[in-house]
């Protein structure tokens, strides 16, 4: 008997990421990560398909460090993170649902009716495409 399986996402917050970092270090079945307010991601290497690596940095987020923290690299500042993670948007922003709102702060991340949550939602659902990239304030806008 064949089972299909569904994909595997994984979304953290704070340290949840950098232990979710240390895991994805290693072998496992997850096609999607997305980290937001990461203070490290706590693996030099992380076994996620090239593309599908997604974080999301809250400018006013003063807890997330620049570059290499204590917690491992971190995935907004390194030199590597701009060509591995898409970088989401956690600005305002228009999209089919309406109006969301930005977020401020590290605790701001899972406001109700943000971009930020919202691209979490597109994230895990399998909707990149819907998703908000940095750059972008409107829904289907050049990423």
């Amino acid at each position: 008997m064949e089972y299909a399986t569904a994909p595997h996402r994984s979304r953290t917050h704070s340290y949840g990421s950098t232990t979710t970092g240390f895991a994805l270090g290693h072998d496992t079945p997850v096609d999607d990560a997305m980290l937001f307010g990461s203070p490290g991601q706590g693996s030099d290497h992380l076994n996620v398909p090239q593309g599908h690596l997604f974080n999301e940095h809250d400018a006013g987020d003063d807890l997330v460090p620049n570059i290499h923290g204590t917690l491992g690299p971190s995935p907004y500042y390194s030199p590597d993170a701009m060509s591995q993670y898409h970088q989401m948007s956690t600005d305002a922003s228009a999209t089919e649902l309406g109006q969301l709102n930005a977020t401020s702060g590290h605790s701001g991340y899972l406001d109700g009716k943000s971009t930020s949550l919202y691209n979490m939602a597109a994230i895990t659902t399998g909707h990149p495409d819907l998703a908000q990239y940095k750059g972008t304030v409107i829904a289907g806008a050049p990423r």
